[in-house]
């Protein structure tokens, strides 16, 4: 094989070097690190495995154009169209097995040592990404690992309550939203169904914001009941029906959220519950932002600014956390999410330019909404530039187009750059 190109990978180490090349000073990637992958990655980036005593897991991307030749012994076969074929030998990610240990690391209070290094990072940020992959286990297995992420993100926050009210930070009934880090679920595809289920209505409770493609989003809005659309409205899905499919998840997501006490716990959630012998206390979170990677737009939908932040019943046995978002960075975020990704897709990723030959343009997107759905206000800003955000109810959608290049390079990890800012 002549033409083999490395790549960090998978999910999470590939959001890692993209969010160092933002100026993070530290970012910590629990997943597994072998010597392959740790010359891949940004120097600020700290792990958590020894490289000498861990193996590289592989992921296979075969990307090949159209009309390009397989040739085999006795037949060879011209490619009708573009696509990539993706065969991954995962056995670490695919069990979550660095799970609890990442949690250690990053839970207030506690230390690991490893690599001859004590770790103990205090996060702003939790990013989830390769949990999809537990599809592959036994369906004992993986809703028990799906139950342990539960448990581990339970327990890092409650432990950094409580540390904030051993030193009186605030009152343990106040707000405290600045002591508890920002958690996002980034998507990827699910072909199990009942996985598909128990991963959506599992973990939307837990996480301040996710991330997903358009393929994902049809998955999560058919799970969670949604019926309006159409399977054929996800295919080129307009701004119109993307919008219709995350208010969808959100008012479920919200539903969900107010619903959520101790009266409402499920049978599975209540065994889990029973057979956890370091049971913590649940704190609930209401989704309060999507971010939707589409190869014609970037959608950011945020919930307008809650006067509720943090609040217990009445035993103080569940909490439920609202995240604040700062709307006016919405817009930057679709618009470097907008051009990284073409970037990646077209140019020179490492020097952060696109190649010449790629001519880079924006078109109008074919997807657009219609006129008559706009106010006045709403309309001359799309005219007067390609990024607009348009205030539906109680949520506000901050669109940006993806420029388009006529020399397209890479198409894989595109989600997980654009998700990066």
């Amino acid at each position: 094989f002549t033409k083999i190109k490395y790549s960090p990978g998978g999910n999470a180490a590939l959001m890692a070097n993209n969010i160092a090349r933002f100026n993070v000073d530290q970012i910590f990637l629990g997943g597994p690190v072998g010597n392959k992958l740790s010359t891949l990655l940004d120097p600020k980036i700290l792990t958590l495995t020894n490289p000498e005593e861990t193996t590289d897991e592989v992921h296979l991307i075969l990307e090949y154009k159209t009309n390009e030749v397989w040739k085999g012994k006795d037949m060879e076969v011209v490619t009708p169209r573009s696509n990539r074929f993706i065969i991954s030998h995962d056995m670490t990610n695919s069990h979550l097995t660095v799970m609890e240990d990442f949690h250690i690391v990053t839970n207030i209070g506690k230390s690991l040592i490893k690599n001859n290094q004590n770790l103990n990072i205090q996060s702003q940020v939790i990013v989830i990404s390769g949990a999809h992959l537990l599809e592959g286990l036994q369906e004992e297995d993986r809703i028990k690992r799906l139950y342990d992420i539960v448990h581990n993100l339970h327990s890092s926050a409650r432990a950094m309550i409580n540390y904030k009210k051993q030193i009186n930070y605030e009152e343990e009934n106040k707000r405290v939203e600045a002591s508890l880090p920002i958690i996002h679920l980034e998507v990827a595809s699910i072909g199990n169904l009942e996985f598909l289920h128990d991963f959506a209505t599992k973990l939307i409770v837990e996480v301040d914001s996710i991330g997903l493609n358009e393929q994902e989003l049809a998955s999560f809005y058919y799970t969670l009941g949604g019926n309006e659309l159409e399977n054929d409205d996800f295919i080129a899905p307009s701004i119109p029906n993307s919008i219709k499919a995350l208010t969808y998840i959100m008012d479920w997501a919200e539903k969900r959220f107010l619903d959520f006490d101790d009266d409402h716990v499920d049978d599975d959630d209540q065994k889990h519950r029973d057979d956890d012998e370091d049971e913590v206390k649940p704190i609930y979170r209401l989704l309060s932002r999507i971010h939707l990677h589409y190869l014609a737009y970037n959608i950011i939908v945020q919930r307008r600014q809650s006067k509720v932040v943090l609040e217990t019943n009445t035993d103080h046995s569940v909490y439920q956390y609202i995240r604040n978002w700062d709307s006016s960075k919405a817009r930057n975020g679709v618009a470097a999410a907008s051009l990284v990704t073409s970037i990646k897709a077209c140019g020179d990723y490492d020097s952060f330019t696109p190649s010449p030959e790629s001519n880079l343009f924006i078109s109008e997107i074919p997807y657009t909404l219609v006129e008559e759905e706009l106010s006045p206000e709403e309309l001359q800003n799309i005219k007067n530039s390609p990024i607009y955000s348009l205030n539906r109810g109680n949520y506000i959608f901050t669109v940006s187009p993806i420029p388009i290049c006529k020399k397209v390079l890479q198409t894989v990890g595109l989600g997980d750059v654009s998700s990066s800012p």
